[in-house]
Parts: structure tokens; sequence; C-alpha cells
């Protein structure tokens, strides 16, 4: 099978392709610049990628010639590619079949999930069994990973925490059917929840928001687990953040897709989001609250998905395989694929 592996740098998807390629594949690396360089053409791959065929390029720039030239059977495409690589590979998955892999969240440094059989709309969280075993163990290692370490005094007894999104992520553009704007998703949450502070935590690489005015944003020196940990409640779009709270046991409600809506209150399920926020703020305020779905079970289903970058398991690579099966060829030669 011709796979080609859509990365750019960091390498870290050259572990799966070496287990790829040690099965017998015939694995091409496309390499694209963060930056705004430009460097084309077949180069001498670094020490790392020994062994491999490594093309360099802005894949909007080539025309994808050398792509149709490889012709792959599958395409191995790291989730959140360069900007401007996003209408190329959205062309090029309308030909070949893509697998788009990405970091995962319990935790994310060094673990990997296949994003699209996680997709943050993905039927499979929603179709887990409800006698689906928990994973003890790695519930009890992802608490102790999870331990608080720090705590404001100068924050309120209680109070809602909002950890704050991108506006330009693809969990936004993409994953959130309601509100494209944090900002805006604020402004509409502030008019429903009035009794509780709601308290901010931007994104890390957000320099542009224009928060309305009043709005909390935490200034101080918690990370977003620790505000999680010391919150009433969470509230938010898709944040991993949500994710991450039910290892606290915190009540989460969300307003987009995501991989661990089943144990959300979902303003994506409930349509009523007025009536979502309300109960937002009731819990806040000492209402009772049970997920809708086990957390632990949740939570053991994703460990189960997720997998060391540098040791990936052979389950992912017959799953990255098995997407040849369903294929078929348009009259040029090039693949497409039925939906499995």
């Amino acid at each position: 099978m011709k796979i080609a592996c859509m990365t750019f740098p960091p390498d870290g998807m050259m572990p799966l392709c070496r287990a790829l390629k040690e099965r017998g594949h015939d694995v091409r690396a496309f390499h694209t610049p963060l930056d705004t360089s430009v460097r084309t053409g077949m180069e001498t791959p670094p020490n790392h990628w020994d062994g491999f065929d490594v093309w360099y390029g802005r894949w909007d720039l080539m025309e994808l010639d050398a792509i149709h030239e490889f012709s792959p059977d599958i395409l191995l495409i790291w989730n959140g590619s360069a900007p401007w690589s996003v209408e190329s590979v959205n062309h090029l998955k309308t030909m070949y079949r893509a697998v788009h892999i990405e970091l995962a969240w319990l935790p994310q440094k060094g673990n990997y999930y296949i994003a699209d059989y996680l997709a943050p709309h993905s039927r499979y969280i929603m179709d887990v069994s409800d006698n689906y075993p928990v994973n003890e163990e790695g519930i009890i290692a992802l608490k102790e990973f999870y331990t608080p370490k720090g705590f404001d005094q100068g924050l309120p007894e209680k109070f809602l925490f909002f950890p704050a999104q991108l506006d330009y992520d693809t969990s936004i553009t993409r994953s959130s059917p309601f509100y494209k704007s944090c900002a805006k998703f604020l402004k509409e949450m502030s008019k429903h929840i009035t009794k509780v502070p709601i308290i901010v935590k931007t994104h890390p690489f957000d320099k542009e928001t224009v928060w309305p005015d009043g709005t909390l944003v935490y200034k101080g020196a918690l990370s977003a687990l620790d505000l999680v940990h010391q919150s009433s409640a969470v509230v938010g779009i898709n944040s991993t953040v949500l994710t991450e709270a039910l290892v606290h046991d915190k009540p989460v409600f969300s307003f987009g897709y995501n991989v661990a809506m089943r144990s959300h209150t979902s303003g994506v399920e409930n349509l009523d989001h007025e009536a979502v926020f309300r109960r937002a703020q009731e819990v806040c305020l000492g209402d009772s609250y049970t997920p809708p779905k086990p957390a632990n079970q949740t939570l053991s289903w994703l460990l189960s998905k997720q997998w060391p970058h540098m040791n990936p398991p052979s389950w992912v690579c017959e799953y990255i395989e098995n997407f040849n099966l369903n294929s078929r060829k348009n009259t040029d030669g090039r693949r497409t694929y039925r939906d499995s």
C-alpha cells in the first residue's frame, strides 16, 4: 500500500510511519514548513527520517503534483496542518482516503489519537455501551497526573469556569454549530447566568479577542486545570479542558461537539441553551448534579483509543490499512472511497 504522510515539524508522525514501513508499505513523507518559506522538491531527509523519501514544499504552491505522481492509497495527515494547506488538503480528501492523527488529551503530551475515529462530532463516543468497563487503574493514574498544584484565595468561593479557545481553530470553525466566537458565546451566556461569576481563562496563544466590558479574565498564576479543580462547574464550547474536567468529577456544560460529550450536559443535545445556562448556574449554587453518562466510563473509553506516539500499537496500523478495503478508482486512476 502507498501511504503519503503529510506532516510538518515537529516530526511526531515518524514513529507511526516507520511502523507502517516495517509492515511492508511504501511510505513517503510530504513536509510543509510552519512559516512562509518555500522549499520545493525532494531533499535528503533528517536523520530521524532516514530511509524515507521526503518531499518539502508548501502544499498550496506545489499544485499537488508530487502527491498525484505518488498516487497514494491513503493520506496520513497530521491534524491541525498549517493554515495555508487547508484548501489543498480538503481537495485531496475528495480523491484519496484520508486518516487524521492528532494529539490526545489524557494527558496530551506524548499521546496520539486517530482523529477521524475520535472526531469531536463522531457518533462513536455517543454509542459507547452503557456497560463499557471502567479502567480503574487508568482512572487512578489520571487523577494522580492531574493532581491540583495550586489554589488562588483571591477567587470567589463559587464560580463558573470558562476555558476560552481560539476562534480560528478547527474545533470552533468546524465543530461548534452555534457559536463561532468565544466572546459572543460569553456575551450570550452572561445574559442567563447572573447570580454567579464567570471566570474566563484565555487561550495562551490568543492575543486578539476583545472581551465584553466587565469580563472577569483570570490573570493569576493558576493553570486551567487548577481553575477547573477550584471552580464549582465548567462551561465552554469544546475545549480539551472540558474533557480533562471529567477527571476532577466536575459538572461540565458544553455547547459544541467534543470527544467526551456523552458525559457533559450538552447544548448540542439540548437546543434550549437558556435552560442549559440556567442549569449550570443552579449547579454552581449548590444543586446536585449527575452526568448524563458516568464520567469514568467515558474516560476509560478514551484511554483505550490513544497510544504513546513513540510506540504505535499494531491496531493503529491495522486501522489505517483497512481503509483500503472500500476503495474504488475514478476514471483518471485516482482513488476515491465510499463511506464505511
